[in-house]
């Protein structure tokens, strides 16, 4: 199994939205925005519905979906990687490539390809206290 450790984060993310529009999300704006925000290498967390959105201070974003354990890396490392949204008023589809799952400091990533990566560093306790927040 493949580790890549990421340095001690010295801040906490934060948990402000990021939308343009809070009150109206798009779902396509909210992942092309926490991909900037890893670009610009900013900690920041948010839940959107039952979604989560995290970027890290190492360049790197996720979109996870804990009802189904699923999770799509967006940015690895400040570059953007391919993904598919779509989006329209009936619901939102994601390309999801990977199951994901958190054992308190380690955030472990199950590719639908094979590859297995355990990643520390993540914000692991705030996604699980965001998670619980949602009462999933």
């Amino acid at each position: 199994m493949g580790k890549r450790k990421k340095p001690s984060r010295t801040k906490k993310p934060q948990s402000k939205p990021i939308s343009q529009n809070p009150k109206h999300p798009s779902l396509s704006q909210e992942l092309n925005t926490i991909v900037q925000l890893s670009h610009q290498r900013e900690a920041r967390l948010l839940a959107l519905g039952q979604l989560i959105f995290f970027s890290t201070e190492t360049g790197d974003a996720w979109v996870l979906d804990p009802d189904e354990g699923r999770a799509r890396c967006l940015s690895l490392d400040g570059e953007k990687q391919p993904f598919t949204i779509n989006e329209n008023s009936a619901g939102f589809g994601i390309d999801w490539d990977s199951e994901y799952r958190i054992k308190g400091s380690l955030f472990t990533v199950l590719e639908y390809s094979g590859p297995v990566r355990t990643i520390l560093g993540y914000p692991t306790r705030q996604i699980e206290e965001a998670i619980r927040q949602r009462g999933v």
